[in-house]
């Protein structure tokens, strides 16, 4: 069938649907958008300063582990025995770093070897921590701390870690030493820089002096932060509870 006349499909209109859309096609009413370059590199700043603001507390963390790991190494190597754990506060560090001086540095150890005993935990606080130019050492403002001896530690000492030795509070530098049918005071007392005994008093019995003779002993806190010195005694309810200071020290002695 020829269509070439007499055909219904007007001649000007072309079956060519290649032919790009126009403007606005299928939209009546709604330009295209376009980018606003000043937009584009608002957020392109804003971008880069949050990378740059994650880097540097990265940077800020790591930082203070570091010098954290030093505090702690410095501190176990003078002689605490025990590597301890440290927090240096304050943020950001870097800024105290470059300064070379920290604010407050807190220090705490558990189970601290001390002659026939353990101290049950040590916690101790510098302020104004001051790191020479070469960063391998420091001077310390004020450092002042804690140490816990339990009663269950001085009963081991005295009964030669059989436990049949049992130690409770009886005044502020007293205790009580209980062994089977044998009751005893004890006495804490300084008997150097950084050393403490206690003495079970000889009440004149024959038990009481067996347990005067092998249950009396001493300890020594080892060598502490900024050379710290034992100040007091005290009992409390958990033990036997000792306080300790220094001021305008080395930090390794």
């Amino acid at each position: 069938m020829n269509f070439s006349h007499g055909s219904n499909v007007p001649r000007n209109v072309s079956n060519d649907h290649t032919r790009p859309l126009p403007p606005h096609y299928g939209y009546p009413g709604r330009p295209l958008r376009r980018r606003n370059p000043a937009r584009k590199k608002s957020v392109i700043t804003l971008v880069s300063v949050v990378v740059l603001l994650v880097v540097l507390v990265i940077a800020d963390r790591v930082g203070r582990q570091i010098a954290q790991n030093q505090f702690a190494s410095q501190a176990q190597q003078a002689g605490l025995g025990v590597r301890p754990t440290v927090d240096i506060t304050g943020f950001p560090f870097l800024t105290q770093l470059a300064a070379r001086d920290f604010t407050k540095v807190t220090f705490s150890a558990h189970d601290v070897p001390a002659g026939p005993l353990k101290i049950s935990s040590i916690n101790a606080t510098a302020t104004g921590v001051h790191v020479n130019s070469s960063f391998n050492g420091a001077t310390v403002d004020h450092m002042t701390g804690t140490g816990l001896v339990t009663y269950q530690a001085i009963g081991n000492a005295l009964s030669g870690g059989s436990g049949i030795v049992k130690v409770s509070p009886a005044g502020h530098d007293q205790l009580k030493v209980d062994a089977g049918p044998v009751s005893q005071d004890a006495a804490i007392t300084r008997t150097g820089t950084n050393k403490i005994s206690v003495e079970v008093e000889n009440n004149g019995s024959i038990l009481g002096g067996i347990l005067n003779s092998l249950g009396s002993f001493s300890f020594t806190v080892p060598d502490m932060p900024a050379g710290m010195r034992v100040t007091s005694l005290s009992t409390t309810g958990q033990g036997l509870v000792m306080t300790f200071s220094a001021s305008h020290t080395p930090f390794s002695q």
